[in-house]
């Protein structure tokens, strides 16, 4: 998918204790021949350092990783002209993230990988696919002999890369994995007319709004296109007459922060999203909290969401 070949120098700064790290950063380097450079600890000025140093032709990283590393970036320091790809997981790849890069990081393609500790690698946009898919979709079977489907809005999964059962856990195994044979991944999402999935966000990552559903990531991605939003995460915060309602947390783009009235007026007259689906409050914020393999921690978030309705109604 990646055309990865002897010559590849793979660099992986993702936990090889992860399917992202352990695909990427161990397996698929040395079935194809190539090298490999690891960074045990994510540091973007270090990352940017070591591409230049062993002129990595590959990265495999979580997608905000790809964010870090254009902020930290410095021409007339860095060197990232042996980068051909950067193949990002974790989260779906924003439109605009991928033009920055093929701006700054030029010669280089951001390519989505999809998968999970339990099935390894499932769908990947492949360096043969139009750029266009790699913002659109999750692509397609990453691997010979992968099966993917989508069954009441949630990805299954068959093929060689599934796990064959939670250790000592009979009982959370035979939920996972149907009698079939195909594993319950928790994530949502469908399967467009040319066979390319695109995720819609986790099962669990939905805002029920006075009965009506409300998909997190939808939200998110349109925030995204904000000019003044850098980074952002919508989730639940309890309300006492709707049951929940949407939150965002904003990492802003520069100085100024984008205001409530500002990111509502923009989703609703330029995004023309539908009126329940924008946040009813936001929360200004440096940074958000991330996982060591770069996923953002919403049950954190939820729960400062619920701290703050809690204090407010006390």
């Amino acid at each position: 998918a990646f055309e990865l070949d002897r010559g590849c120098v793979t660099f992986a700064p993702s936990p090889v204790s992860h399917g992202t790290g352990l695909a990427m950063g161990v397996a698929v380097p040395i079935l194809t021949g190539g090298s490999i450079h690891l960074q045990d600890v994510w540091q973007p000025k270090e990352g940017l350092a070591r591409i230049r140093e062993h002129r990595c032709t590959h990265a495999a990283t979580a997608t905000p990783f790809v964010r870090m590393a254009l902020d930290a970036f410095d021409p007339a320091v860095d060197d990232v002209s042996s980068m051909r790809m950067w193949i990002c997981a974790g989260a779906p790849i924003p439109a605009d993230l991928a033009t920055e890069v093929a701006k700054v990081f030029k010669g280089c393609r951001l390519l989505p990988l999809y998968g999970a500790s339990e099935i390894f690698a499932a769908t990947a946009c492949w360096a043969s696919d139009p750029p266009e898919y790699a913002v659109t979709s999750d692509g397609r079977p990453a691997l010979e002999g992968v099966e993917i489907k989508v069954a009441d809005e949630e990805v299954l999964y068959r093929g060689p890369g599934a796990m064959l059962g939670y250790w000592r856990d009979s009982e959370r195994t035979a939920i996972a994995i149907d009698k079939d044979g195909w594993y319950h991944t928790g994530d949502r999402g469908e399967v467009n007319a040319e066979g390319l999935l695109r995720l819609k966000g986790r099962i669990k990552d939905v805002i029920i709004r006075g009965g009506t559903n409300i998909s997190a990531t939808e939200v998110e991605e349109h925030l995204l296109t904000h000019p003044k939003v850098k980074a952002v995460a919508v989730v639940a915060m309890p309300d006492r007459l709707m049951g929940e309602k949407a939150c965002a947390f904003v990492v802003p783009d520069g100085d100024e922060a984008p205001t409530l009235a500002e990111l509502g007026d923009y989703l609703k007259n330029t995004r023309r999203i539908a009126v329940h689906k924008i946040p009813e409050r936001v929360e200004i914020v440096k940074e958000l909290p991330m996982t060591p393999t770069g996923k953002i921690q919403k049950f954190a978030l939820r729960d400062q969401a619920r701290r703050m309705v809690e204090i407010a109604t006390s």
